[in-house]
């Protein structure tokens, strides 16, 4: 999961990681994997426990409400993830006054959107597939006083409407990868981070079926983790898709990166 041109010889183990590339082919994206018999062992425990502490730290109320400046009924749900903070940073340089937001997969919490609608006057739209994260949302929106429609939607199947603003904290994680790494075991659903096999087939589909709901000069924000995708393979789906890429949000030590996005003319 780290960035292109980084790969460790073959059939190693990354030095941060504890996992290896898989050299792509013409008809195969690249993708992150962990090895079967992997040479640094101490390393994946390492990481798993890496893992464990920082999903306890991103469970704590206080700090949630001290990075994001919303409330929320505690729970034992995850609240935010690196992306999360990378879009969070990316919103508030991108949307203005008047703009109108759509937020794909806004979650349990609808952070984002809630973080939004507190610090800019815009018109907000937010979606997620789990039915019940919809009806956790729209609580969360009224515990902090927020006016936003949130929608029962898989992607852009219940959306209508165009916008300036597109953003989504994709799910991104291969399937194998999330399993080995027992990410699977932090969430209660699949659709909560895995992005399919390779971990960018729900990124496609999302660039796939945007353009309907894009205003003519609008922007799509598309969050994701380099440590699980390389920038240069979502560089690479969004150019297939016809967007051009107009900006890249990151910030030092953060993993989350967000490719501002938008169509090609």
């Amino acid at each position: 999961m780290g960035r292109a041109g980084n790969r460790p010889p073959r059939g190693e183990c990354a030095e941060a990681g504890g996992f290896s590339r898989r050299r792509p082919t013409s008809d195969q994206p690249a993708i992150t994997v962990i090895p079967s018999a992997c040479r640094y062992p101490m390393l994946k425990l390492l990481r798993i426990l890496t893992l464990k502490v920082l999903s306890r730290v991103r469970r704590s109320s206080p700090i949630f409400r001290a990075i994001f400046g919303v409330r929320v009924r505690r729970g034992r749900r995850i609240l935010w993830d690196f992306t999360t903070l990378a879009l969070k940073n990316c919103l508030r340089r991108r949307v203005v006054p008047g703009h109108d937001v759509l937020e794909i997969g806004t979650g349990p919490y609808a952070v984002l959107s809630l973080f939004l609608a507190k610090r800019v006057d815009c018109n907000i739209v937010a979606c997620d597939i789990n039915e019940a994260y919809v009806e956790n949302a729209r609580a969360c929106a009224a515990l902090n006083g927020a006016t936003i429609e949130i929608l029962h939607s898989d992607l852009f199947e219940g959306i209508e409407g165009e916008f300036d603003v597109i953003f989504f904290n994709s799910i991104y994680i291969p399937r194998q990868l999330g399993k080995e790494l027992r990410i699977d075991l932090s969430h209660e659903t699949e659709s909560d981070w895995c992005g399919g096999e390779t971990g960018a087939e729900t990124i496609d589909r999302f660039l796939r079926d945007a353009p309907p709901h894009l205003k003519k000069n609008g922007e799509v924000l598309l969050g994701f983790n380099t440590k699980y995708l390389r920038e240069d393979m979502v560089t690479a789906l969004c150019e297939g898709r016809g967007y051009a890429v107009r900006a890249r949000h990151k910030t030092f030590p953060n993993p989350g990166e967000v490719l501002v996005v938008g169509r090609q003319e």
